[in-house]
């Protein structure tokens, strides 16, 4: 999913406006996974998997690392 693809809100909109943007995928997942723009870094993407669909059981963890937090990120 592009920027562009998205709502003006996305960005900056509460739970219940950005809850309806994956809605029709949540219901309904026509694809394993969605690549959604990151609000916090614009350059990243987060991806989402979704569990109801067939293939989820094929995903395999090949290798995993801690990224640390900037402390100036916490609260």
């Amino acid at each position: 999913m592009k920027p562009s693809e998205l709502p003006d809100y996305w960005k900056t909109g509460t739970l219940a406006e950005t809850r309806s943007i994956l809605s029709e995928w949540l219901l309904d997942p026509f694809c394993l996974g969605v690549a959604v723009p990151s609000v916090i870094i614009e350059q990243s993407y987060n991806i989402l998997l979704h569990p109801a669909h067939s293939d989820f059981e094929e995903i395999e963890l090949i290798s995993q690392e801690i990224i640390p937090l900037d402390p100036r990120l916490a609260k």
